[in-house]
């Protein structure tokens, strides 16, 4: 007995040694990976985050997806770096829900951990959530044509999605403030960069335009799902509140081009791919026609870069909000490694919750101002976004679902409940 307990002793005491050589970041990594891979214990997973848990906006945005949520799981705090993660059966498919935190630093260290904790359990990140957009594909005022605004009824609306697997960042500009700002008081015009994002040896990445085949195949299965019968019958329609603040901002629009829109209220919302819109994000919120001119020139170059195409301004719609580019970062971080046995696709599923500037009218001048202010609903605009962009998460899921089971099988049916 008592040899065995002086072994015993010498191998805690032999632990204890290796232990305390392993840094203290490296042991809690560890020690996270190993709790991480016992409570995911499927095959493989999708993952659906977002950013909000409800702090900014009043709904979370998490809320439809933890709600379909099957036999759910909550990860315990303190075990990994996104602050909350549940853990399920979305039509039928094993998911993680996680919440990562606003901001692309919160998302980044969210999407990594996940990373490394699943590996190749890891099926595929879809980033799903909320954004301010440009007011038409094209915009409604552009610098090269400013005696008259762009006379075009593809108009955006609440609710409108983007799926792209792309993104840029937004503050990549080296500028004074006299350029920036030397076209004051008129709002038509694009404020100057000395350095623009393309300048690498100043910022670092800022375009993540590359992308593997399998984010394309997810972001084009996404697409495909968000045309089905299934996906227009249960999208969610705009409510009186959303529908009177469209024809308010739509009328004063209509002031400056002349053309009269249509505001069904019973269209479904647009879902438009990577090749019309790129989340440029900022934590800095840009608002006002010379920065929608100038994310829409980003978003332009995103997708020339990514495609060898030619758009311009006029062809895209900017799409703002925060988390794509730490993401992107992360991820294609980790798709790079050697030790990457399978490379991780993502794709960012973006509503559209507010605009991204106040409706323009045109002064006897020439020179282009804003209009009397139209109060935003900040909090109607995002829980219609959030509803719109987990429809189209769902329909895919439901799509994938019927291949598996029948499509009658009840395991395949979701609902979004908005009002």
């Amino acid at each position: 007995m008592a040899s065995r307990l002086l072994s015993l002793l010498c191998l805690v005491i032999l632990f204890a040694g290796v232990s305390a050589r392993i840094p203290p970041p490296l042991r809690r990594s560890l020690i996270s990976s190993y709790a991480c891979l016992d409570v995911f214990s499927a095959k493989e997973y999708t993952v659906l985050m977002v950013a909000d848990p409800g702090t900014f906006s009043g709904t979370p945005e998490a809320l439809h997806y933890e709600d379909e949520l099957k036999n759910p799981v909550s990860v315990p705090s303190g075990l990994l770096l996104c602050p909350r993660i549940t853990v399920g059966t979305l039509l039928g498919q094993p998911t993680i829900v996680a919440t990562s935190g606003i901001g692309p630093t919160t998302a980044a260290l969210c999407a990594i951990d996940l990373a490394k904790c699943l590996g190749p359990k890891f099926k595929e990140l879809i980033y799903t959530g909320t954004s301010g957009w440009s007011a038409a594909v094209g915009g409604i005022l552009n610098a090269d044509s400013c005696e008259k605004a762009t006379s075009t009824h593809k108009i955006t609306r609440f609710g409108d999605v983007c799926v792209t697997p792309m993104s840029m960042n937004w503050n990549c500009k080296l500028a004074d403030w006299v350029g920036q700002a030397k076209g004051y008081p008129d709002m038509c015009f694009l404020p100057e960069e000395i350095n623009g994002p393309e300048a690498a040896f100043l910022y670092g990445d800022c375009i993540f335009d590359t992308h593997t085949a399998g984010s394309l195949a997810l972001a084009d299965e996404i697409l495909a799902a968000s045309k089905s019968k299934n996906s227009l019958d249960k999208a969610p329609l705009r409510n009186s509140i959303l529908q009177n603040y469209e024809k308010l901002y739509f009328g004063y629009i209509s002031n400056s081009t002349n053309r009269t829109y249509n505001l069904n209220p019973e269209k479904p919302p647009k879902v438009y791919d990577y090749k019309t819109c790129v989340e440029v994000d900022s934590q800095f919120f840009y608002s006002g026609v010379p920065w929608d001119m100038t994310a829409r020139n980003y978003t332009a170059l995103t997708i020339n870069l990514a495609f060898n195409t030619s758009l311009t301004a006029h062809d895209v719609i900017a799409v703002s909000a925060m988390e794509a580019i730490g993401v992107a970062q992360a991820l294609d971080g980790y798709n790079a490694l050697n030790s990457t046995t399978y490379k991780i696709p993502y794709v960012f599923v973006r509503g559209n919750s507010d605009w991204l500037h106040q409706p323009v009218k045109q002064l006897a001048d020439g020179t282009w101002t804003y209009t009397d202010n139209v109060p935003i609903n900040f909090a109607e605009g995002y829980k219609y976004a959030i509803a719109t962009t987990s429809n189209v998460v769902f329909s895919m899921l439901s799509e994938r679902c019927k291949k598996i089971h029948s499509p009658s099988n009840a395991l395949c049916m979701y609902t979004v409940s908005y009002s």
